[in-house]
């Protein structure tokens, strides 16, 4: 049979990371300030106040300073300031996108066979703000209590990285195919991380002060899971088509390392809270005339270990397309919804309750190309 080749370069948006999620709720249990005393326990007063540079000068050392904890007695011992209720909120707002620059090679042999290569190279940008405020609950709280706390998170990444992907499609007969893939692991050869963080406290109602942590610079390397995909298509003739594709990938596998930090306590606890997935994906196209309609519906598995975080998400996608010779435009409608449990903070037992997120996501998506 005859063979033919393929070359093409694309570059597309995989993701975008424009969101913002507000929870907010009471607790009579503990403050903020118990959770940083929970975490200085073992520590000397001058580890905290003088680490200007280091691990404590994120947290402890501005949470210190804006007197959301004090020494309990005896040296390396804490307690926290909090009033007996508190209202705790967080709002946090996420910006960027994940785009990829592909290049594609194909190869066709007799019309029965089609094989296909990509280089993928994604390139990561991400930023978040986050702020989590608690408020006295009662008005009543003596003097030299807190009346309230913040705390406001900033992150900055950006990344770049590459991957190959390769599959097979493989023509049955004129109604049925099949199709198989693997994705090799994306390797982020350079991530970026920086990010600061500002605590502040109110006493009363004269006295307030905001503490800046100084900015923090780290650059490392992340290797994302492999994944394997199996698909199968049934043709009717020039009308339409339904395909259905099944997904596996070990979120376990996923690794962090640089030149200066091991990583090997995160990256066992990767191991212990993630799990493999299965994600599934259905769709249909059907023809006429000029016009084809597309339809989709996807199920990704939750990648989380403990039940109690749901991390399984499901999307919908309705598309009208238009063709006339080598021009064709598409609009996309796209939504997806997905579940996640969330908590304000959780070390050493000091925790707040469990808030569930509703992730509901809408997208319309518009594509237009030529065909040389």
């Amino acid at each position: 049979g005859s063979a033919s080749f393929q070359f093409g370069i694309s570059y597309s948006m995989l993701k975008n990371f424009n969101n913002t999620t507000y929870v907010s709720g009471p607790n009579s249990v503990n403050s903020i300030g118990d959770m940083y005393a929970a975490l200085a326990n073992g520590l000397s007063i001058a580890d905290i106040e003088d680490d200007i540079d280091g691990i404590n000068a994120f947290d402890l050392n501005p949470a210190w300073y804006s007197f959301l904890f004090d020494e309990n007695g005896s040296a390396g011992n804490y307690i926290g300031n909090g009033p007996p209720g508190v209202q705790q909120s967080k709002m946090k707002e996420s910006w960027g996108s994940l785009d990829e620059i592909a290049l594609t090679f194909g190869a066709n042999y007799g019309d029965k066979l089609y094989l296909g290569a990509t280089i993928g190279l994604p390139i990561l940008n991400y930023h978040e703000v986050s702020t989590y405020t608690e408020d006295a609950l009662d008005a009543s709280i003596p003097e030299y209590t807190y009346r309230s706390a913040s705390v406001k998170d900033y992150l900055d990444t950006k990344a770049y990285g590459i991957n190959l992907k390769l599959g097979m499609i493989y023509k049955a007969n004129d109604m049925l195919r099949f199709g198989a893939a693997i994705h090799t692991p994306t390797y982020y050869y350079e991530m970026n991380d920086e990010w600061r963080t500002r605590i502040g406290s109110e006493w009363d109602i004269y006295d307030s002060n905001l503490n800046d942590s100084p900015t923090g610079f780290f650059d490392y390397h992340l290797t994302t899971p492999m994944k394997a995909i199996g698909s199968v298509a049934f043709i009717f003739n020039q009308f339409g088509l339904i395909s259905l594709d099944y997904e596996y990938l070990d979120y376990s596998n996923i690794s962090y390392n640089s030149n200066d930090y091991g990583f090997s306590s995160e990256n066992s606890t990767i191991v212990t809270a993630f799990k493999a997935t299965s994600n599934i994906r259905l769709g249909t196209e059907w023809k006429f005339m000029n016009f084809a309609f597309r339809g989709g519906y996807s199920m990704y598995g939750s990648p989380y270990r403990n039940e109690s975080y749901d991390g399984k998400k499901s999307s919908y996608s309705l598309v009208l397309g238009y063709r006339e010779g080598n021009f064709y435009f598409d609009v996309a409608w796209v939504y997806s919804e997905s579940d996640n449990n969330f908590t304000f903070y959780d070390y050493n037992g000091v925790t707040t309750n469990l808030a569930t997120i509703s992730n509901k996501n809408t997208n319309l998506m518009f594509t237009l190309g030529t065909r040389f």
